[in-house]
């Protein structure tokens, strides 16, 4: 188990300095040895960095099989801290793919798991992966709300994002700060950097409500607001 938790962490290493093609070969390294020793534990984690590994390369079918994989084994395990970081990664993977409807699931579940253990930085993580999601199906406003939402409890508890997460994030909020201009994305950033952590968790979760659903909530309020 030593030898495999060894190169799962050499990977992850790698993996945070952007070196993709080390970090694959030090997870899957790892992951090999977890295998041959039976260690369900120790295959479990080394899966979580390999899937995140695979996914920064861009081979999503392989990311997705990957957490899938995990995902019965954490749930198996009882490891809600793996499981919620597995979730998250498994949301940006159904993302890229355009499986929207899967993204929600995953990412809902991830970021109730993460409240309901007191894992700030998992939030925060997980508000994230919802921003790209809100981007991704154009609710630009909410987009930038929750990215600005979890840089401010980042910087409440200390949890730095790594420069993997930011050019990621990067990468999804370009159109939408495009389309909402400079003056109106720093605003909508800076309301959600001003959130309480509970209110950017209930926008979180209501953009990860599926559009039809929304909508038909947004027309009870009208109607309950207008009675």
């Amino acid at each position: 188990m030593n030898e495999a938790i060894a190169l799962r962490n050499l990977g992850l290493l790698a993996l945070l300095q952007e070196d993709y093609c080390t970090a694959y070969a030090q997870c899957a390294a790892g992951l090999a040895v977890a295998r041959a020793v039976g260690d369900i534990w120790a295959v479990s984690l080394s899966l979580n960095a390999l899937a995140n590994t695979v996914l920064h390369r861009g081979d999503l079918a392989t990311a997705r099989k990957l957490t899938e994989e995990a995902v019965v084994l954490h749930r198996h395990l009882g490891e809600r801290f793996l499981l919620a970081y597995c979730l998250d990664i498994m949301g940006q993977v159904a993302t890229a793919e355009g499986q929207y409807v899967g993204a929600r699931a995953a990412l809902r579940e991830s970021l109730h798991l993460s409240q309901d253990m007191g894992n700030p930085a998992g939030t925060a993580d997980t508000l994230e992966s919802i921003a790209a999601l809100a981007a991704t199906e154009t609710h630009p406003e909410p987009a930038v709300q929750l990215a600005g939402a979890a840089a401010g409890i980042r910087e409440q508890v200390g949890a730095q994002q790594s420069p993997m997460r930011r050019a990621t994030l990067d990468h999804w909020l370009a159109a939408v700060r495009q389309a909402l201009g400079a003056e109106t994305t720093t605003l909508a950033w800076e309301a959600g950097r001003g959130m309480a952590i509970e209110q950017a968790v209930d926008l979180a979760l209501t953009a990860t409500v599926p559009p039809r659903d929304r909508a038909r909530s947004q027309i009870a309020r009208r109607s309950r607001s207008r009675d």
